[in-house]
């Protein structure tokens, strides 16, 4: 019984994390693509297999609307 009460637990905080992150990803785009802010993103990659260990995303806001980004964050 322990068990189960403790894979539903964590299951949900799984999905919590993966739906705020999606959130803030969709948000990171629709920023991205209007011209109030400055965008930027850096990739880095394994030297051997070219594959990408690690995307960073950098957003300036200069305006109010830095309010509802935050709101996603919480």
């Amino acid at each position: 019984m322990n068990k189960l009460i403790f894979v539903i637990v964590l299951t949900i905080a799984n999905i919590t994390a993966a739906t705020a992150q999606n959130s803030i990803d969709k948000m990171m785009d629709k920023m991205s693509t209007e011209g109030s802010y400055n965008y930027t993103s850096a990739v880095e990659r394994d030297p051997k297999t070219r594959k990408v260990v690690k995307v960073v995303k950098t957003i300036t806001i200069a305006n109010r609307s830095g309010r509802d980004f935050i709101a996603a964050f919480r």
